[in-house]
Parts: structure tokens; C-alpha cells; sequence
């Protein structure tokens, strides 16, 4: 409760104090069965209400009508009625703290929205916003879940059949073997370094997609991209994620499509045609290495 001149006055110094023993109970008996929060209720914090109910109403008529502590006591007395029904149900808690820190990222949410900028990225951020809160609500801490799900469908480790393993309610978080053995791979990052400034300067590249992806980005996505494509932007994930492409074709889709560089194929007369290949072999490597 914030300080104020209100607060310090002796009768309302005297009301906090009646307060603090209340919470001072519930703090004892937080965490126990219901029906044993009931009986310690009826038993000790009872009497400390009835008390300051009655305290209330002797002392509301001494003091001026127009102060803030006056309107504070009318306030409790007008809901007496609903402050009391934690003593007679174990269930409730005594005062709406819980249900309050439960609602308030969704006016946080709701204000910081008008800010998303198009009704697209308001559409983005809602679908970021739904993954996070539902990895709250199944125990899942969201960065390790969305970083892990992403590492797997970018670098093509999770297939279309597998998707199911990925929700929220269904995601395990890879075992610490898994880390250990992944850190024991041959980890090229200077090669990939060397490929992506050899990439950027090429850009864009003709490339062509497998079947497998083609299919996969229908089946997912309902994206469907001819065979024959460009890379156009790229970027590097890490040793885990390798690296991705945005991939742009003659019909303009609605969203961008992004693949790993593994799933690509590229022209053999490209000056940096070997340099991919090469990387891929080592990607592909990796990746029969790594644990399912």
C-alpha cells in the first residue's frame, strides 16, 4: 500500500495494523487444505474482522467525511459483505492480489498493441503472443521452447508428420546428452562465415527447391512456390540453425518464405556453387549425428 498523509494518521495506522494480522494468518496457512483455512479462519481471524467492523463504524462519524481516510472506511463498509466471504470458504483468498497479476498482461498487451503498426504486424504479434502464453500455461518456458522449435523447423529436423511433437503441450526440451553431443560436433563457423560473405555479395541466386520442400510448405503453410526460385536475403543461425534463406519466385506469395540453405539446389556453374554444396555435406552431417 503506498504512503500517504492519510496512512499515517494514528486511526488509519491502527487499521493497517488489524490488517497486518491477517495477513500474517494467511501467510501461515497459505498452501494447506481448504477446509484447514476455513477453521483457522473461523477460529482466529473472525473474531480480528467482526472487531474491526465494528472499530469502522464507531470511528467513521469522528472524523471529517470529505478526507480520504473517510472515504476509504465507507468504501470497506459498503462491500463488508464481499471482504468477509474468504472467512467462510478455504478456497478464496483474502484479498483479489492472484486474480489481478493473472489479467494484467492482457490490458499491458491491449495498450501496447495500438503500437504494432499494420494490421499485419498487429496479426503477427498476436500469434507470437498466443505461443508464449500458451507455453505459460503448460509449464514451458517460452524462449527455450520457441528457440528450439524454430532451430528445428528451419534446419529441417522436424518433418511435416512430426509437427504434432512441437506444440506446446507436447514439446520436451532437448535432454543436456543432447547439448553435450552437440557440442562435440565439428563446428565449421568459419566456413559458414566465409559462404555468407560470398552469399551476400551474390545475391540475389537462382536456386531450386526439392520436392520435399515444396511439399512441406504446402502441407504447412499452404505456400506453393514452383520449383524454380531466388535467395534474396540470408542469414545465419548458429551451428544449430545454420543457414536460412528467404526465397522469392515469379507468383508473389502472401507472406514470406524462408528455407535452410540445405534444402536448396543451385545451379553448378555458380561461381560459389562448391562452397554450398560443400557446407550442405556438412550439414547434413550434423544432423544424422544429431539424437531424434
Amino acid at each position: 500500500m503506498t504512503t500517504t498523509s492519510s496512512t499515517k494518521a494514528p486511526l488509519a495506522a491502527e487499521v493497517l495494523t488489524r490488517i497486518r494480522t491477517l495477513y500474517a494468518i494467511e501467510a501461515e496457512i497459505r498452501g494447506h487444505p481448504a477446509e484447514h483455512r476455513r477453521r483457522v479462519r473461523q477460529e482466529r481471524s473472525r473474531p480480528i474482522v467482526e472487531t474491526l467492523h465494528t472499530w469502522l463504524e464507531d470511528h467513521l462519524p469522528r472524523i471529517s467525511g470529505a478526507s480520504d481516510l473517510a472515504q476509504a472506511m465507507r468504501y470497506a463498509l459498503r462491500h463488508w459483505s464481499g471482504l468477509i466471504v474468504f472467512l467462510d470458504d478455504g478456497r478464496v483468498e483474502m484479498d483479489t492480489n492472484v486474480v489481478e497479476c493473472a489479467i494484467r498482461p492482457i490490458p499491458m498487451t491491449r495498450k501496447a498493441a495500438l503500437f504494432a503498426g499494420s494490421d499485419g504486424g498487429a496479426h503477427h504479434w498476436a500469434i507470437a503472443m498466443t505461443l508464449i502464453q500458451t507455453a505459460n500455461l503448460n509449464g514451458v518456458e517460452p524462449m527455450a521452447y520457441l528457440t528450439d522449435v524454430l532451430e528445428r523447423i528451419v534446419s529441417g529436423r522436424a518433418k511435416a508428420h512430426e509437427l504434432q511433437s512441437l506444440l506446446p503441450w507436447n514439446w520436451r526440451e532437448p535432454s543436456r546428452s543432447h547439448v553435450a553431443l552437440a557440442a562435440t560436433m565439428i563446428h565449421n563457423l568459419e566456413q559458414a562465415e566465409r559462404l555468407m560473405d560470398r552469399l551476400g555479395a551474390a545475391l540475389p541466386i537462382p536456386a531450386r527447391l526439392t520436392r520435399e520442400i515444396q511439399m512441406t510448405l504446402r502441407q504447412q503453410r499452404g505456400v506453393t512456390l514452383p520449383a524454380n526460385c531466388s535467395v534474396t536475403w540470408i542469414s545465419y543461425a548458429g551451428d544449430d540453425g545454420g543457414i536460412v534463406c528467404r526465397l522469392e519466385a515469379a507468383a508473389e506469395t502472401a507472406e514470406a518464405v524462408f528455407a535452410s540453405i540445405t534444402r536448396l539446389r543451385f545451379d553448378p556453374r555458380l561461381p560459389v556453387t562448391r562452397e554450398i554444396v560443400a557446407y550442405q555435406k556438412h550439414r547434413v552431417k550434423r544432423l544424422r549425428l544429431q539424437p531424434q
